[in-house]
This record gives structure tokens, sequence and C-alpha cells, in this order.
């Protein structure tokens, strides 16, 4: 049985998720001192967390969650009676799968987690392949195989989504407007220097792969195997 993860500190609002996901084990808490140590016991596939809770805010959780390898990729449902543009727009920016505001109908917070849910396990494997470099998606990681040994490469969460966006069709050109739109988020408004700065670090960490990333001038990038 897959398991969800819940930080929520209403009571009614926890009977509500619990009923409607009865089908799924879930873990709920109600605090993020808690949910960390949920966190470190447990692996689940999916997180539903609240904006507002005692000991912090959830928005800076998950992004904190983002920036660590093991994490970085849990899917993540907001849930909150907040109905502020600003903050779907930031926690969307961070990477969030979905906004779900309360009250809400549980038939479809149950039929959203089952579609996710349907996603992660039709999604491509964990490792990704190009030429002598390797990703792995849940360590947030990628590795150089050289003849003698494999180089690990370190990676900042921005490199490592660009790079691994890059990988997803080599040879494919991507336009800096759908880079930023799929590394920061759709709405964020960021100028092209510094898609190109981030791009720039990206290149000197690979450089010993045969993997090149190109640039199209006043368009954007694309990976190019060097054989």
């Amino acid at each position: 049985m897959e398991k969800i993860l819940l930080v929520e500190d209403s009571p009614e609002v926890k009977i509500v998720v619990q009923a409607s996901l009865k089908d799924f084990e879930v873990h709920a808490c109600s605090r993020i001192q808690e949910a960390e140590a949920e966190l470190k016991k447990n692996k689940f596939s999916i997180l539903i967390l609240d904006i507002e809770l005692p000991d912090g805010d959830g928005v800076s959780f998950f992004s904190q969650l983002q920036s660590r390898a093991e994490f970085s990729s849990l899917p993540t449902f907001f849930l909150t009676g907040k109905t502020d543009l600003s903050q779907k727009l930031a926690a969307f920016s961070l990477g969030a799968d979905d906004f779900i505001t309360k009250p809400f109908e549980p038939a479809e917070l149950r039929a959203r987690v089952q579609a996710r849910l349907k996603k992660n396990r039709v999604q491509s494997p964990n490792e990704l392949k190009v030429g002598n470099l390797t990703l792995f998606k849940d360590q947030m990681k990628a590795i150089i195989s050289l003849s003698d040994e494999k180089l690990v490469v370190p990676l900042t969460l921005l490199e490592f989504k660009i790079l691994q966006l890059l990988l997803k069709s080599p040879e494919r050109i991507y336009e800096r407007d759908v880079i930023i739109d799929e590394v920061w988020g759709k709405g964020v408004s960021l100028v092209d220097r510094t898609v190109d700065a981030h791009v720039s670090h990206l290149r000197k960490k690979i450089s010993k792969s045969n993997l090149h990333i190109d640039a199209i001038p006043g368009v954007g990038y694309k990976a190019t195997l060097q054989l």
C-alpha cells in the first residue's frame, strides 16, 4: 500500500483527508518537526502539506525539501484555506504538483491523488543516461563514467533541473522561456542572463563528459552528444 504524508493541524481536515484516502496508508501529523521525523522513517509517494502550521510556513518547508536530493522529486500537494494568488504562484514556482483550497470535495482530492500516483508509476526510470553521463533523479546527482574512474558532479537544484530538462530530448532546442517555465516555474520573471549564468556553471561542471550544451544564439540551448 502506498504511503501518503499529511501535514495538517486541523483535526477536522485530517479526518476528511484520511476518509477520502482510505485506500492508502496516510500518516498524519500537525507540525513540521513531526513531518521531518516521518520523512526520516518512511518513504512516501505523496506529501500533502498545509501552508500555515503551528511551527512554521509550509511553503518554506517545501523549499527546504526541494534543496535536499532525497526529497527533491517527492510529489507535493498544498492544502490550504488561503485563496491568495501569490501563494499559489510561490508554491508552483518551487515545483508543487497541485494546490487544493479548503473546503474541498473528498472525491476530487481522491481523484487528484490517484492521478498523480498513476503518473508516478509511468514516469521514466530513476536513471537518465546520455553518453557517459548518468543522472540519478532520486538523488539529484550526476556521475561521469571515465575509463579509470567515476566522477560525481556536485549540482545545485537549479543546475540539476536544467540538466534533466536538456537530457530528456538531446538535440532538441529549448528556448529560454521554456527553460524558465520548467525550471523556475510558470509566471516567474527572469532576465536571460540568469539562465545563461546557470548554464555556464553547469557546462564547467560536466566538462569531462562527452555531453556538450550548445547555445543557440537568440533562442536557447540544446544538449549534444560528442562521440
